[in-house]
């Protein structure tokens, strides 16, 4: 605001300075215009225009005319002009004496116009009045006409130059008033929104940006970890493959666990029956002395497709024998076999396999028609007997079997005498007395089954 003060002081007194210049040339150039020197009985205009031989006359007069319409539109706006500066002081409002710069910078304008078109007469007449022998020179006052022109022009130029300066430096500091005022306005916004603190929208906002960085941190803790190797079982570290500077394979280490997993690979068929926490039995062909118990563990959802045959791991969770100071210690990678039990059916008849027949979908047992005396039974040791009276079917129902042994659901009793095996052609033939409990072991060409109830 300061700086505007001053610009407009400058300004005024830019205006004044212009006036004082102004008012000089304005009498010189009502001088020349109404004055007579050249002829005294044309003004000077129409006196340079008559000097000219006829036949320039014509081409001359346009140039005389112009100068005539300049010079009075030059003195009106000069005039009313000068009426505004004398009204106007020093200390009137910005909006008062921008219009006065902007009036004054018009009539120089409108003045140095005139003064050109003068200039513009005197060149024409001293470039194209004719120079030959025998006619009257130019008058010498021509020469000192075109100097005050020249002067005029030069005047007349350093006072707009100095006008425009004046009023653009105004503008400048006008508008840098108007930014700094519009920058208080917004930081007055600002601190007024402060002082009321920040609405909900507000906060809510900031609320997400904390839990983004929240989220971001836990994130970046999270690769930290992964800088670690940690391993997920207690054990013993039995080998690093990985070496410093070079991509970690998988797996980075190998962990003897305490504890022990013995993995089998089933067909699809005995998968189906097995499910976890099965007991199961385990005997390894390097240990044949050792046989452990476990429990199914682990089944592999997806199956493993070789040779167009569908397989699936199983994992069997064992303990190590308690002396492990014993040579019966299982090592990792020592071969296994599991017998796993799917099924468990007690105090049930149960007959060797060989004794049950199947017919379509019945199955049968036979039986002697005539019941067998002890002796009878005892003679078929040393090669089989020959069953007199023939045999008979007995249909039965089936229950669980294993590799060995069939149940017997209903068909027959304990104490019924079965035959096991027979043999045609004269040979002898086994037969098994009792369906359930009691030993079962060769006889010569065939085999019984003794025992009494389940």
């Amino acid at each position: 605001s300061t700086s505007l003060a001053k610009d407009y002081e400058g300004g005024f007194n830019t205006v004044a300075n212009t006036f004082v210049d102004l008012q000089a040339i304005m009498a010189d150039l009502q001088n020349f215009m109404i004055g007579t020197q050249v002829d005294k009985t044309h003004t000077n205009p129409d006196a340079y225009a008559n000097l000219m031989p006829s036949y320039l006359q014509a081409s001359a007069e346009p140039y005389a005319i112009k100068l005539e319409a300049e010079y009075q539109a030059a003195v009106t706006v000069y005039q009313q002009n000068l009426n505004d500066f004398h009204a106007t002081s020093r200390t009137a409002s910005p909006a008062s004496l921008d219009a006065l710069f902007a009036e004054t910078e018009n009539t120089v304008k409108t003045i140095s116009a005139t003064v050109k078109a003068g200039s513009d007469l005197l060149n024409y007449v001293t470039t194209n009045y004719p120079t030959a022998a025998g006619l009257q020179s130019l008058p010498s006052i021509t020469a000192t006409f075109q100097a005050n022109f020249g002067s005029y022009t030069n005047t007349i130029n350093a006072d707009l130059i100095n006008l425009i300066t004046a009023i653009t430096t105004i503008a400048n500091d006008s508008q840098a008033i108007g930014t700094a005022q519009q920058s208080l306005a917004q930081a007055q916004a600002t601190l007024n929104q402060l002082t009321v603190g920040p609405d909900a929208l507000t906060v809510q906002s900031q609320n997400i940006g904390i839990e983004n960085a929240q989220l971001a941190l836990q994130t970046a803790q999270q690769n930290l970890a992964y800088d670690t190797i940690r391993a997920p079982v207690a054990g013993i570290v039995s080998s690093v493959p990985s070496v410093v500077g070079a991509s970690v394979p998988s797996p980075a280490v190998s962990i003897v666990s305490d504890g022990k997993l013995a993995e089998v690979t089933l067909n699809e068929v005995d998968a189906a029956k097995v499910a976890l926490g099965d007991k199961a039995t385990l005997t390894f062909d390097a240990l044949p002395n050792l046989t452990l118990a476990g429990t199914v563990a682990e089944i592999d959802p997806v199956g493993t497709v070789s040779a167009g045959v569908v397989n699936y791991n199983v994992q069997i969770d064992f303990n190590q024998p308690a002396d492990t100071s014993s040579t019966n210690v299982v090592k990792p990678g020592m071969s296994v076999n599991a017998a796993i039990v799917t099924q468990v059916a007690s105090n049930v008849i149960a007959l060797p396999n060989a004794a049950v027949h199947k017919q379509g979908t019945t199955s049968y047992v036979l039986e002697p028609a005539s019941p067998l005396s002890i002796g009878e039974i005892a003679s078929s040791t040393s090669g089989g007997i020959a069953i007199p009276g023939g045999t008979k079917t007995v249909p039965v129902t089936v229950g669980v079997s294993n590799d060995t042994m069939t149940e017997i659901v209903s068909g027959v009793a304990a104490g019924d005498q079965v035959i096991v095996q027979t043999v045609s052609g004269g040979a002898t033939t086994a037969v098994v007395t009792g369906a359930a409990g009691g030993a079962f072991r060769g006889i010569g060409g065939g085999a019984f089954f003794r025992g009494g109830g389940g």
